[in-house]
């Protein structure tokens, strides 16, 4: 049998809490990532331009769902009624109704869904950031089971603002498009449009306000999974006809 002694030395670091109020680093927000929201194509979202190419109504837009990462920083405060406001010049943020008051436990992360919905159409042209979306995550800060006061001087209200920029696509590429799953947790999928359909249901449409029955096509689903994101995946089914041509997405026929 063999026995040994042995010593251990254990280093214990503390960080001291930040000197500013606690409404002012409690509350921590996080964008969606580059490619983890809908993309505005021909300057609408998807969802507002009809097969046909034209707007269904003049004053709608577009709105997507959107979803960022929220996060308590607070070792023993709770943050109650969470809700994202705000939105910018191009954009109107707002919660969805079937929302419920969201509250965040010390040290919890979760996601916080709302509506952006786009105030105007954009510029028709491919930038990685045509327009920025500006989120106002506001909460009130407070132990549990106490019931929030918000607007009342000397209750603790905090806040954080996030710039989300967003991409803008081309009828002719691939896009990213949002949904809302199941559970109420916003998703993001991509869609490529068919060439020849939407060829022919916009040469049609001059002549006739109906959709006609040639302007549908077959509809080819691609899932994508571990690394492999919605982008990438649609991403992957475009060629260019000769070296110096422009990458032609999607498929003839569907």
């Amino acid at each position: 049998r063999v026995r040994g002694r042995g010593h251990t030395t254990l280093l214990l670091g503390a960080t001291p809490l930040p000197q500013e109020p606690p409404s002012e680093w409690s509350l921590r927000v996080s964008p969606p990532g580059e490619l983890d929201k809908a993309d505005v194509v021909d300057g609408l979202l998807p969802g507002a331009e009809l097969s046909s190419g034209v707007v269904a109504d003049p004053s709608d837009f577009g709105a997507t769902p959107v979803s960022v990462t929220i996060q308590n920083r607070h070792p023993t405060q709770w943050l109650h009624n969470v809700s994202a406001s705000g939105g910018g010049a191009d954009w109107a943020v707002r919660s969805f109704r079937s929302n419920v008051a969201l509250d965040l436990a010390p040290g919890q992360t979760l996601p916080l869904a709302f509506e952006a919905a786009l105030n105007k159409r954009l510029g028709v042209r491919e930038r990685e950031a045509c327009s920025v979306m500006t989120v106002v995550v506001k909460a009130i800060l407070g132990p549990w089971g106490q019931q929030p006061v918000e607007g009342v001087p000397g209750s603790h209200e905090a806040s954080a603002e996030v710039k989300i920029p967003v991409r803008c696509r081309t009828a002719r590429q691939s896009f990213l498009f949002g949904f809302v799953d199941h559970d109420g947790v916003a998703g993001i999928a991509a869609a490529i449009a068919p060439r020849l359909a939407n060829a022919k249901a916009k040469a049609n449409a001059k002549a006739n306000a109906q959709a006609p029955e040639f302007s549908r096509a077959p509809v080819v689903l691609s899932l994508s999974g571990v690394g492999a994101s919605p982008a990438s995946h649609a991403d992957a089914h475009k060629h260019k006809t000769s070296p110096g041509a422009p990458f032609l997405f999607g498929l003839s026929k569907a």
